[in-house]
């Protein structure tokens, strides 16, 4: 009885905190957690809407792959670290050009709780994108490649559903701007980044 009337006092004081402060401290009073830090890794699916001229129709190219997404903040850090990889290819759809696209992401985020087990994490930072373009039939039995690069910035935002507390299922949007020079891609200055729509599992510990 003594143990459920602390608990109870415990929760009262922690209401006038920030949801996701709450949260995290009434997991360390539990006991959850103990190293004093939260540690998150996604493991995602994605779509990419790459903006620019990418094929010989000039519209955007949407490309599917995978990402992975690692952050870690403090149990009384309102903001924390985050660090990703991402990886997708399309193949043009006149068979006239490939593309693969490689980002890498490295900012800060900020958790929010909200009812019903659900909660959220937006955040920003900087964005380093790798394009690989290959055009076919440029010329009889010719293929032409080239690598570009885009360092920009990005903002990224997901909504998660906890399973068990180790484990979450999740959905994302994030775009990301790095603008860039290709040849290949039909413009001189367009944007390596685009929209990335994802949807994932993420375990925490």
């Amino acid at each position: 009885m003594l143990t459920k009337l602390k608990t109870l006092a415990i929760a009262a004081s922690l209401a006038a905190l920030p949801i996701a402060q709450a949260n995290a401290a009434t997991q360390e009073v539990e006991g959850i957690l103990t190293d004093g830090f939260i540690t998150h890794i996604d493991a995602m699916v994605q779509m990419r809407i790459l903006d620019g001229k990418w094929d010989v129709d000039n519209a955007d190219t949407t490309a599917l792959g995978a990402a992975f997404l690692f952050q870690t903040r403090g149990i009384e850090w309102p903001v924390g670290l985050q660090i990703g990889y991402g990886f997708a290819e399309n193949d043009d759809q006149n068979g006239e050009a490939e593309l693969e696209a490689r980002d890498l992401l490295i900012g800060v985020m900020v958790p929010f709780g909200m009812p019903d087990k659900l909660n959220f994490d937006v955040g920003g930072g900087f964005s380093q994108t790798y394009l690989d373009i290959t055009r076919k039939n440029v010329g009889v039995g010719e293929q032409r490649k080239e690598e570009i690069r885009g360092a920009g910035v990005y903002v990224r935002g997901a909504l998660r559903y906890p399973i068990s507390y180790a484990c979450d299922v999740s959905a994302a949007a994030m775009y990301s701007y790095a603008p860039a020079d290709s040849a290949l891609a039909g413009d001189t200055d367009i944007n390596a980044g685009g929209i990335g729509i994802y949807g994932g599992i993420g375990l925490r510990f």
